[in-house]
């Protein structure tokens, strides 16, 4: 398979993905029940609101959601997977107004499964939630108020890439590679999803 150069996750590169970064629907608004927000702005993903690039520019923002419909039809034999590259800092996924993921952690990426999905028009909604004044939240140099000397700007919600991508039923789901310096190579540990298929790999000059 030939490396795209646009992937976000170029060390598991899918032959078939779907960037949706562009235009969410977007709104300020601390409410944690989906049916009472009203979604009266527009924002560009994976800009995050406090920067100009978004569209929102608003250099204080708490919690923010987001809001993304997909119309998408199944695929035989195929799984269908959304997947985050880094939402600052809490995070809730709604899928068609029901809550069915929670991840915290502003730089670690996740995601989850849309293939049961797929009969009808699917609502996808995140609410982030990045509370400064948490001291149990690390949050390296932002700024608690205007940026200054070595903080720079907050960054709160979706500011990483964000797919959808599609896998068979037998995939890999995650790599670990460790150099082996002593022996001049590495270990290989590949966690595969399904049963029946082999795993095999193969080096490239880079």
């Amino acid at each position: 398979m030939k490396l795209d150069p646009n992937h976000p996750r170029p060390t598991l590169q899918r032959p078939s993905w779907k960037a949706l970064e562009g235009p969410w629907n977007f709104s300020l608004n601390e409410a944690e029940d989906p049916k009472k927000v009203r979604f009266d702005r527009t924002i560009r993903v994976p800009f995050p609101p406090e920067a100009p690039g978004s569209g929102v520019g608003e250099p204080w923002v708490q919690v923010a959601w987001y809001r993304k419909v997909l119309r998408i039809k199944p695929r035989p034999g195929l799984r269908l997977f959304l997947r985050f590259g880094a939402v600052d800092y809490r995070a809730e996924v709604f899928l068609n107004g029901a809550r069915v993921l929670e991840h915290e952690g502003g730089h670690t990426p996740f995601g989850l499964e849309l293939t049961s999905f797929l009969e009808r028009p699917l609502e996808v909604l995140v609410r982030a939630e990045d509370d400064p004044s948490d001291p149990e939240k690390p949050r390296g140099k932002q700024a608690l108020g205007e940026p200054e000397g070595i903080f720079y700007p907050r960054t709160t919600g979706i500011w990483q890439s964000v797919w959808l991508e599609w896998v068979p039923e037998s995939h890999i789901a995650s790599l670990c590679l460790r150099p082996d310096l002593e022996a001049l190579g590495f270990h290989l540990e590949v966690q595969a999803v399904g049963e029946g298929d082999a795993v095999e790999v193969a080096l490239f000059p880079g």
